[in-house]
């Protein structure tokens, strides 16, 4: 049996990938009141389910003492010692604040002349490598590749309190536009039209309503134009956002599929609505354009925007992303592009 002692974090992913990479079967978490306050644990506890999960809970006394840290692990250790058949054990100190790091640095000194296997790690998500000790060779850390190629997006949201409530695999055909749909992107005439759409008609209003008839009927298709936008929208108003949303996913997926990285990509969904699962898991929290996930448990989320999108939207849209996936997440807004000269002289000021 394999046991991982490590300290409950904000930073879940330092603590859950060398867990399911080294095959450990038990985590011994230790908690702060702090943590347990801040509810850090609560995603890897549903995670892992209470069969693999240990807890070890701090009192304020003890929290800020390395020896009491380190009496509290070792008398923990030898309670399971006498359950368990314990083969190894790894200290993973990549959690909690520095005076934790050095407790159960020293803790994994102290099993020196223990016969069991013993290792320290830490996750470093910014070299993509985790560092690992011997016991025997303390002074010589091992490097292993930090990746996690069987971890699904579902249980990445999940170690951090989120659950997805609807969405869509990347590859599926209702996902996809029609050809010369995709294709009218790279007309001129049509994004001058998109452009005077979103300029005049900013509240979504009926086509009807439009404010400069004169300029409209300048296209010679507007009326293809109009149908293809009618066709992304609902009822008789126009679609720019859906049209230019589906746009992204499907430039998306043929940017991934055309490259090296397709396999480095784990999962990849669109339309995908999620909640905090902590608090409610049926209320709607965020909704994004695409969710991917790597080896390397990071989550990036793109979303494609044809509005005025506020500094504080932004802001909002990525706290929610990091209480998903810690610092690690990166959030992406992608704009309608007009990069053709004559379309700059059409816009104006």
């Amino acid at each position: 049996m394999k046991l991982m002692i490590g300290f409950a974090t904000q930073q879940l992913q330092i603590i859950y990938i060398p867990f399911e990479k080294y095959e450990c079967d038990y985590l011994l978490l230790i908690e702060t009141p702090f943590a347990v306050e801040k509810r850090w644990s609560e995603g890897l506890k549903n995670l892992l389910g209470e069969r693999k999960y240990v807890q070890l809970m701090l009192s304020p006394k003890q929290e800020n003492d390395i020896s009491e840290i380190g009496n509290a692990i070792d008398l923990k250790i030898g309670v399971l010692k006498d359950i368990f058949p314990i083969s190894e054990i790894y200290f993973n100190i990549g959690g909690g604040q520095k005076i934790h790091t050095i407790a159960l640095w020293e803790s994994f000194k102290m099993q020196n002349n223990s016969t069991i296997n013993t290792w320290a790690v830490y996750a470093d998500q910014t070299s993509k490598k985790i560092e690992k000790w011997s016991i025997n060779n303390p002074k010589k850390a091992i490097h292993d590749e930090l990746s996690l190629p069987s971890l699904k997006l579902a249980d990445m949201l999940c170690l951090y309190g989120k659950k997805v409530i609807l969405s869509e695999k990347y590859t599926n055909d209702s996902v996809f536009m029609k050809e010369e749909h995709l294709a009218m992107w790279e007309d001129n005439d049509f994004r001058k039209f998109v452009l005077l759409l979103k300029e005049n008609n900013k509240n979504k209003e009926q086509l009807d309503a439009f404010q400069n008839k004169e300029q409209l009927d300048a296209f010679q298709n507007k009326e293809q134009f109009v149908e293809i936008l009618i066709e992304y929208g609902k009822g008789d108003k126009y679609g720019l956002g859906k049209f230019f949303e589906k746009l992204v996913q499907q430039k998306f997926h043929q940017m991934i599929t055309a490259s090296s990285q397709e396999n480095f990509i784990t999962q990849a969904f669109v339309n995908l609505d999620l909640s905090n699962s902590v608090v409610n898991d049926k209320n709607k929290e965020a909704e994004y354009d695409i969710v991917f996930c790597t080896e390397d448990v990071r989550m990036y989320v793109i979303d494609a925007k044809t509005y005025k999108f506020e500094k504080k939207e932004n802001d909002a849209r990525l706290h929610i992303l990091r209480q998903a996936n810690g610092v690690y997440a990166k959030f992406i807004v992608v704009l309608p592009y007009f990069t053709q000269p004559e379309l700059f002289d059409f816009m104006g000021d």
